[in-house]
């Protein structure tokens, strides 16, 4: 068994935000607690690298 959450951040010229697909072997987690904990861990980094939106992810 399997989950796996893949994030897609367009490139800047974009108007669409980063994009979280989730996909899990036999759909036993909940998909909102995996796209929100993968949204925590990407703002995290955005703070890091200096690069985020101080709205966050929109």
């Amino acid at each position: 068994h399997w989950s796996l959450v893949i994030m897609c951040v367009p490139a800047k010229k974009s108007n669409s935000g980063p994009i979280l697909l989730h996909l899990d072997s036999l759909g036993m987690h909940p998909t909102l607690e995996e796209l929100m904990t993968a949204v925590v861990i990407f703002q995290i980094q955005q703070c890091i690298l200096g690069t985020g939106n101080k709205k966050g992810i929109t």
